[in-house]
């Protein structure tokens, strides 16, 4: 179970950051399997990378949100983003925002973190038990870029694997008492339709005076 986990724990973290394939990979140097695989952002990049924006009108290589930054809120700019899908698509029930935690934080984080009548409070847990960007479900994941969010199916992230071609071996390590499990396959990360899908990436979430980011 636990080696399960932590393999599915590294093709998710390896979807997300992997940009290049190594012959030795470092995982020192790239803690998240940068050299493992080209993941699915990757594959944005190198498919379709007017589907990617990394920089606002406001300041250059950051979208900035908050007060006199590229969008007043996150939803705003998340509901924008949409608007870059077909016409076709944007309608889509299935559409989720990807994101990691601390674009949630910087939305939610202030709606919690004040005293409330009783009445607000059952308003706020509704809010709450249902997270939203842009009106669209957000769906927080593991090792997602904190400060980027992607708009897609979650259908549409694929990995396709090479029948015939996984590995394992068990090795004895007695000096080092362990039993060592080697495992590798044959894999590729696959966006379907890389019309469906749109990523911003360098948000920057600006304080209230708009002269720098949230610290909460």
């Amino acid at each position: 179970g636990a080696v399960l986990e932590t393999i599915a724990l590294n093709r998710i973290a390896i979807g997300w950051n992997g940009t290049s394939v190594a012959a030795t990979t470092d995982p020192d140097a790239n803690p998240l399997g940068q050299d493992v695989n080209k993941g699915w952002i990757q594959y944005l990049r190198d498919h379709a990378a007017a589907n990617i924006v990394s920089s606002g009108d406001k300041v250059a290589g950051k979208v900035t949100v908050g007060p006199g930054g590229d969008f007043a809120t996150l939803d705003a700019l998340a509901w924008d983003a949409r608007q870059n899908l077909p016409s076709w698509a944007r309608g889509r029930t299935d559409l989720v925002v990807v994101t990691g935690s601390q674009l949630l934080h910087d939305k939610y984080f202030p709606l919690i973190n004040k005293d409330e009548t009783p009445t607000e409070q059952i308003a706020r847990d509704l809010i709450m038990s249902s997270k939203r960007l842009g009106n669209m479900q957000a769906s927080e994941v593991p090792f997602f870029p904190e400060d980027a969010l992607l708009i897609t199916p979650l259908k549409n992230l694929s990995i396709y694997y090479q029948d015939g071609k996984r590995r394992r071996a068990m090795i004895e390590e007695p000096h080092y008492d362990r039993v060592a499990d080697y495992q590798s396959s044959n894999e590729g990360y696959v966006i379907e339709d890389t019309d469906l899908a749109f990523f911003v990436e360098n948000i920057t979430v600006l304080d209230k005076d708009g002269d720098g980011q949230v610290d909460a």
